[in-house]
C-alpha cells in the first residue's frame, strides 16, 4: 500500500525530456520533480527517455544509453540513431538566398520534426513494451512527445493513458496556415488520444490552444504548478556562490536563470546591459543556465564589449538555486511567450525583486511597482533604466520582495497539495480501469 493506505501504482513514464539533460541536479526540474512526488506518496516510478537527449546542450558528455535509479525512480534510457546531427541541422544558419533558405527550412522541418519524433516515437514503443512486459505498469505517462509512444503502450496493456504538456507556443500561431504542419509535434502532444490531459497554466493559453484542437473537456486538466513553502524562508546555510563565481562584495547583482534558449529572452538582458552600466558600474549580471544558445550568447556578450559585467556559471544543481535566488537583488526574465514560469514563481516565492515584461502573463501574480516591475516589451532602455533604480533603491527593492513573497504565498497551492491533487486523479482513473 502507497502512503494513506491507498493501493500503490507501478507508473510508467515515457519523455523525450532527460530527468538531468545538465548533469546531477541540473538541468530542466519538471519532470523529475513531478515523477518524484509519486516516489515519495509510495509508488513506483519507472521512467523511459532516449540518450543523447533530443536538445543539445553544452559540454554534454559523451557516453552509452544506461539504466539506473535516480531518487529512487527507476531510470531507463534508448538510444536513438543519428540525434545528434539531425539536431545540429535544426540549429544550422538559413544561407540568405531566398530560395535555399526556404529549401532549408523545409529540411529542418522534414528532419527534425518529423524524423526525430518517429525515430524517437519507434524506439520508445520497443522500450516501453520491454519494460512493460517486465514492471506490469498501472498506468502510463506521457510527456509531449512521449505521448504517442504512450498511447501506443497503453493500448498494448490495456492501462489509462496520462499526458502531460509544459505550456505551449502554440496560441499565437492557430490563426496561420501550416500550423499543424510546421510544428506538428507540438500539436500531436495535445491530440494524442487519453484519459486525461495535464496542461501547465504557465500564461500560454494551453486550455484554448486544446479548445481549438477539440480536445474533450472533460479530459483536460489545466493546472498550475504549486510552490515550495521552504523557498518563502531564508535559507539556513547559504551556499557561498559569490566567492565561487568571483562577484566584488561592493557589486549589486541582477540574475536570470533558467535554460538558454533563444525565447527564453536571454538576449534582451544583453541587450540592456550596456546602458545599465552606463549609469551603475558595481553590478555583476548572472547568467545561470546552459543550453544550446549559450556559445550565441556568449558571443553576443563580448560584441556589446559588457564581458566584464555578465558571467555564465553554467547551470546550477537544484539544491543550489535557493542559495542563487537570495544572492540576487534582481531578478529579471524576459521570456518571448510568457513568464508565468516556475523559476519567476520561485523567485518571488525568495522574495526577490523582479523585473518581467509586461505581457499580461503574469496577471495576479505581479503588480507593476507592487509585487514586481513590469517592462514594456521591446523597450531596451525603459528595462535598463527600471533595474537601475532598483539597484539604487535598497529600501524599494525590499519592500516589493517582501510583497511578492507575501502574495505568492496567499495565491498559489504548495507543491504537496498540487501534486496529491494528480496523485488522487491518477488513482481513480486506476481504480475505475481495474473496476
Amino acid at each position: 500500500m502507497g502512503k494513506d493506505g491507498q493501493s500503490k501504482m507501478t507508473v510508467l513514464a515515457i519523455s523525450g525530456l532527460m530527468l538531468f539533460p545538465q548533469g546531477e541536479r541540473r538541468g530542466y526540474m519538471a519532470a523529475y520533480l513531478g515523477m518524484r512526488a509519486y516516489v515519495e506518496a509510495g509508488h513506483r516510478v519507472h521512467f523511459l527517455t532516449c540518450w543523447p537527449p533530443l536538445e543539445h546542450y553544452e559540454g554534454q558528455e559523451a557516453r552509452a544509453a544506461r539504466d539506473r535509479i535516480e531518487d529512487g525512480i527507476h531510470v531507463h534510457e534508448f538510444h536513438v540513431p543519428w540525434v545528434e546531427r539531425l539536431s545540429r541541422f535544426r540549429r544550422a544558419k538559413l544561407p540568405a538566398n531566398k530560395f535555399l533558405h526556404y529549401l532549408i527550412y523545409l529540411f529542418q522541418i522534414l528532419l527534425c520534426e518529423y524524423v526525430i519524433w518517429g525515430l524517437f516515437t519507434a524506439g520508445a514503443v520497443v522500450a516501453g513494451i520491454r519494460i512493460a512486459r517486465r514492471v506490469k505498469p498501472d498506468v502510463i505517462y506521457g510527456f509531449h512527445i512521449g505521448n504517442a509512444a504512450g498511447w501506443v503502450v497503453s493500448r498494448r496493456y490495456g492501462v489509462p493513458l496520462i499526458t502531460r504538456v509544459f505550456g505551449t507556443f502554440l496560441y499565437s500561431l492557430l490563426s496561420t496556415r501550416f500550423y499543424k504542419f510546421r510544428y506538428f509535434t507540438s500539436v500531436t502532444a495535445f491530440t494524442v488520444p487519453c484519459d486525461c490531459l495535464i496542461i501547465l497554466d504557465d500564461g500560454t493559453r494551453g486550455d484554448y490552444v486544446a479548445e481549438v484542437l477539440r480536445v474533450p473537456k472533460a479530459r483536460v486538466r489545466f493546472w498550475r504548478d504549486g510552490i515550495h513553502p521552504s523557498m518563502l524562508e531564508k535559507p539556513k546555510e547559504i551556499v557561498d556562490l559569490r566567492a565561487r563565481w568571483n562577484i566584488p562584495e561592493k557589486n549589486k547583482i541582477i540574475l536570470t536563470l533558467g535554460r538558454m534558449w533563444l525565447v527564453k529572452g536571454f538576449h534582451k538582458l544583453i541587450r540592456a546591459v550596456p546602458r545599465m552600466v552606463q549609469q551603475y558600474q558595481d553590478v555583476t549580471v548572472l547568467m545561470v543556465g546552459d543550453g544550446g544558445e549559450r556559445e550565441f550568447l556568449e558571443k553576443m556578450v563580448r560584441d556589446f564589449s559588457v564581458d566584464q559585467w555578465v558571467k555564465f556559471p553554467g547551470s546550477l544543481a537544484h539544491d543550489e538555486v535557493k542559495s542563487c535566488m537570495y544572492l540576487a537583488d534582481v531578478f529579471v526574465q524576459l521570456c518571448d511567450i510568457s513568464n508565468l514560469t516556475n523559476v519567476l514563481i520561485e523567485a518571488l516565492s525568495c522574495r526577490r525583486c523582479v523585473v518581467t515584461l509586461d505581457d499580461g502573463s503574469t496577471k495576479g501574480l505581479i503588480t507593476d511597482g507592487e509585487t514586481g516591475f513590469l517592462a514594456p516589451p521591446g523597450d531596451d532602455h525603459a528595462l535598463a533604466d527600471t533595474v537601475v533604480r532598483l539597484l539604487r533603491d535598497d529600501s524599494l527593492r525590499r519592500r516589493v520582495g517582501e510583497a511578492a513573497g507575501q502574495h505568492v504565498a496567499q495565491q498559489l497551492l504548495t507543491w504537496d497539495r498540487r501534486n496529491q491533487m494528480e496523485i488522487d486523479l491518477v488513482q481513480d482513473l486506476v481504480s475505475h480501469s481495474k473496476s
